[in-house]
């Protein structure tokens, strides 16, 4: 029987490790409570990342562009969820 299989993404940001103004973008998937991070090799100014939204904020072609980068990561994430769910493989974070 198939556990429940509940997927969550979020995207957050983390400081360069070197001192920069720039934000390093990444995903979290989480699928139950098992989780894996991942870059997404985009940076963002620090200024233009909405925490509370988890998005880019304004409209800037980079924002806009980052924006639907990040709309595709999870439209993505979630069709390959679907489609393991359908053939009853076995979940993990790693293997969406």
């Amino acid at each position: 029987m198939q556990k429940n299989n509940r997927l969550t993404i979020n995207f957050f940001t983390r400081k360069h490790r070197v001192h920069s103004e720039n934000l390093i973008v990444y995903c979290r998937i989480t699928i139950d409570g098992e989780r894996t991070d991942f870059s997404i090799n985009r940076e963002i100014k620090a200024n233009l990342w909405d925490n509370n939204r988890k998005r880019g904020k304004g409209f800037s072609s980079y924002v806009i562009s980052l924006n639907k980068y990040l709309d595709q990561i999870y439209t993505g994430l979630h069709e390959a969820h679907r489609l393991m769910m359908a053939e009853e493989k076995v979940i993990t974070p790693l293997s969406s």
